[in-house]
């Protein structure tokens, strides 16, 4: 169990970059999609139907359209990490490619991590993890989640296909001595549900696999448990808290967990009706999709991310008024 707080890290900014084109539930056959749209919160999603654009491209464009927004000299990056289960390429890395093709620093850390939906609040930990060792003022961290999903799913699953988007996003985080946060982690791992989400190999293909009841049953015992054994540890409450924000699996399972931790359902962010599940970026996806709600005071943030694995992470942290949260479309051009 990895539970500890870090110091002194500030989130400065998220770009999110959506699939250009729309799914609609509705339009999938064998499907009751009303019945779906009740049980999961899903009807419209945001897909990439082309096969020629690989996940690093996405990951390029949202880098430095949070670089230029920043002002950030890509020279100057310090860790920059890719978190993904959709990589175009066995080897090199995304990062060591995109670390080339942006000509950033010889001295900057980079490599990538596969992890699923529990990622973002990973890839937080592992950054933030770095830059405190450091104890570098100033230096600057970026960190790139997302999936292409829907190429991991048969056109024919009609339990799975209805379910996902596909979405990346970058974070910038940097590290600054005189910024007096806190941010709290608890992370685990349940490797006896590691079943409940798996690739089989068909036809030449790896395609995803998922037992809902098992994804749903883990979900609802494991991460409850995990935000309360990081609440306990620094004695926090849940009623200082601004919002939390849980990885978008579908509304019942979501529902499910707010429920059991007694949240009030305004203080729980959602964007799962407008983008369905976009797996590892759902979090930031979410945290974006409502920033006219945020942008007003500082906020604490509880983000919870879990899946593949089976894993679960847990954060509490600080997400300032001024930092900078886009969201844009993927362009093919």
């Amino acid at each position: 169990m990895a539970i500890n707080e870090l110091k002194h890290c500030v989130i400065n900014g998220i770009v999110n970059v959506i699939a250009p084109n729309d799914e609609n539930n509705f339009d999938l056959p064998h499907l009751n999609a009303e019945e779906f749209k009740s049980k999961t919160g899903i009807e419209t999603r945001k897909v990439d139907v082309s096969e020629n654009n690989p996940i690093k491209t996405y990951f390029r464009q949202g880098v430095l359209e949070l670089s230029r927004n920043l002002n950030w000299n890509l020279s100057e990056i310090d860790v920059f990490i890719c978190i993904t289960q959709t990589p175009d390429t066995l080897f090199p890395s995304i990062s060591s490619r995109l670390h080339g093709e942006l000509e950033m620093n010889s001295s900057a850390i980079c490599f990538d991590v596969n992890l699923g939906c529990s990622g973002y609040v990973f890839g937080l930990h592992i950054i933030m993890s770095l830059l405190s060792g450091f104890q570098k003022n100033g230096a600057k961290a970026i960190l790139c989640t997302g999936d292409i999903s829907t190429r991991l799913i048969s056109k024919d699953d009609v339990s799975l296909r209805p379910l996902f988007s596909d979405a990346i996003s970058v974070t910038a985080i940097s590290y600054n001595k005189d910024n007096s946060s806190k941010s709290y982690f608890n992370l685990e791992s349940f490797g006896s549900g590691s079943h409940a989400i798996s690739s089989e190999y068909e036809n030449g293909v790896y395609f995803m696999k998922m037992n809902g009841l098992d994804v749903f049953n883990y979900s609802y015992q494991f991460v409850p448990k995990n935000i309360k054994k990081l609440l306990s540890k620094f004695n926090l409450e849940l009623d200082n808290i601004d919002f939390s924000v849980f990885h978008q699996a579908n509304k019942m399972i979501n529902e499910a967990i707010r429920r059991s931790l007694k949240l009030e359902e305004e203080k729980v962010l959602y964007s799962i009706e407008k983008y369905g599940n976009t797996a590892i970026a759902s979090i930031p996806v979410t945290i974006v999709e409502h920033k006219e709600q945020l942008k007003s005071n500082d906020n604490q943030l509880l983000l919870a991310g879990f899946g593949v694995g089976f894993s679960v992470g847990t954060c509490l942290l600080n997400l300032p008024k001024n930092c900078f949260l886009y969201t844009i479309s993927y362009d093919e051009n």
